[in-house]
C-alpha cells in the first residue's frame, strides 16, 4: 500500500481520461486531485513513464464541458485500491499531472471546488 503523501485532497469522481498510447485508451479515474489522479486500468504503465492525456470535466460550475490537455506520469501500481467511499476494490495506477495551462488549472480547481460543495 502507498503512504499518503498528497498535497492536495483528492475527490472520488469518476471520469473518462484518454491516454495518448497504443492507439489512445480510455479509462476512468476512480480519484481526482488538482495534482494528480487514481485511474482504474487492468494494466498499468510502467513506473516513471510519462504520457500525454486528455480529461473531459462534466458540466460544473462553468455550465459547459472543458478538456483538459495533461501531461502525467506513472507514480504507482495498486493491485487493490478502496476509494475513500469505500468501492472497490480497483487494480489500476496513481498518475501525477506534470504539465497543464495556468487555464486548464485553475478550471480544475473549480470544479473540485464545485464537487466538494456538492457533496
Amino acid at each position: 500500500m502507498v503512504s499518503e503523501r498528497r498535497s492536495e485532497q483528492r475527490q472520488p469522481l469518476e471520469l473518462k481520461i484518454r491516454l495518448d498510447i497504443g492507439g489512445g485508451q480510455v479509462l476512468l479515474t476512480r480519484d481526482l486531485s488538482v495534482c494528480g489522479a487514481f485511474v482504474d486500468t487492468q494494466k498499468p504503465l510502467p513506473i516513471g513513464k510519462e504520457v500525454q492525456a486528455r480529461l473531459e470535466l462534466p458540466t460544473g460550475p462553468h455550465d459547459r464541458k472543458h478538456r483538459l490537455e495533461l501531461r502525467l506520469e506513472v507514480r504507482h501500481h495498486n493491485k487493490e485500491y478502496l476509494t475513500h467511499q469505500g468501492n472497490g476494490p480497483f487494480r489500476g495506477m496513481g498518475v501525477r499531472f506534470l504539465r497543464m495551462s495556468i487555464e486548464e488549472r485553475n478550471l480544475l480547481v473549480k470544479y473540485l471546488d464545485w464537487v466538494a460543495a456538492s457533496c
